[in-house]
């Protein structure tokens, strides 16, 4: 055990001390039974202590949650996708002026509004469609496997809930498994080139850890050639992902 939690015990065990012996009369000592119920007594008021915080915590991310959820459902898939296209245009501005600096800063931004679109674009299909969020029950592991009390189904929007939880959670650099979340949910197989995007991947992983190196060392090429590559693979892959969730929509509706 690392000194830092020792150190946190210690003090968590010298408080408890302090509170027994303010309470405890000059006369008595550990051994006496008032101490061990003023023990008993601290450690019921901790305890109580504990899953009030407990409760406030999980109050918020039911509340931010909640909140998520609206915005989803007020921010369909169409208006994500238009938002995040405005955003890779941005990008595009002043590209023959950008510094090796302001490339590499524009390339990791350019993997980041994908990670976004991916997120946010099947969590609005979740929410617009009881029957994607049934696919996703039924089809995506972790929730398939999902253990729920049964007091739980009575309380609204769980399912919902946890799906989006775990959507949150999804690491959406990780392409194959993007894509087969994906087709999971909308029921579509996505006939999709991941090649160039699975490099796009790498090099932005090599730009925010190494600084624009590879495990040798070696300087990795962050030319104004390169991005706009890069932006262009990115708009065509998730333009493909947008009309496949048109498709989707469409399939599910007629």
């Amino acid at each position: 055990m690392g000194s830092a939690t020792e150190r946190y015990f210690d003090r968590m065990e010298q408080e408890r001390e302090n509170w027994i012996m303010e309470r405890l009369p000059p006369d008595l000592d550990e051994d006496s039974p008032e101490y061990e119920m003023l023990s008993l007594k601290y450690d019921a008021i901790e305890q109580e202590r504990h899953d009030k915080a407990e409760y406030e915590y999980e109050q918020q991310l039911q509340f931010e949650r909640d909140e998520q959820i609206e915005w989803l459902s007020k921010n369909p898939h169409v208006k994500i996708f238009k938002s995040f296209n405005r955003e890779i245009f941005s990008l595009r501005n002043n590209l023959e002026d950008a510094n090796i600096t302001l490339r590499k800063m524009k390339y990791s931004y350019l993997v980041t509004l994908l990670e976004a679109y991916l997120g946010e674009a099947i969590q609005s299909i979740v929410v617009s469609d009881k029957r994607f969020l049934r696919n996703a029950i039924c089809n995506v592991d972790k929730l398939s496997d999902l253990n729920i009390k049964l007091k739980d189904i009575y309380i609204e929007n769980m399912a919902l809930n946890k799906t989006i939880s775990l959507l949150n959670d999804t690491l959406y650099h990780r392409i194959p498994t993007v894509i087969k979340l994906y087709e999971n949910i909308i029921g579509i197989k996505l006939n999709l080139e991941v090649n160039e995007i699975e490099k796009i991947m790498l090099l932005r992983h090599d730009i925010v850890h190494r600084n624009g190196k590879d495990k040798n060392g070696n300087t990795l090429d962050v030319s104004i050639e390169t991005l706009n590559h890069a932006i262009n693979e990115v708009s065509g892959f998730s333009a493909i992902i947008h009309h496949s969730l048109d498709k989707a929509i469409s399939k599910i509706n007629s």
